[in-house]
């Protein structure tokens, strides 16, 4: 399959916005964290440990909005 320069371009920016996209996760990660996880160990973790700690940050979010204690 050949690609024209214009394909190729999209590509290019769809991997440049994915990029972004899993560095965004990654600090936040870190962030939520508060140094109980560095950021090279949170660019170490697979992808799929990435989905489950972000899905447990979102559900102690949620929780926390509900009892209304404060989180930062």
């Amino acid at each position: 399959m050949t690609l024209n320069n214009q394909e190729i371009a999209e590509f290019i920016d769809s991997l440049d916005k994915e990029s972004k996209a899993l560095i965004k996760q990654i600090y936040s990660l870190a962030w939520h964290m508060r140094g109980g996880m560095t950021l090279n160990e949170a660019f170490q973790i697979s992808y799929s440990d990435r989905e489950i700690i972000t899905e447990m940050i979102k559900d102690h979010m949620e929780i926390t909005k509900e009892s209304h204690l404060p989180y930062f």
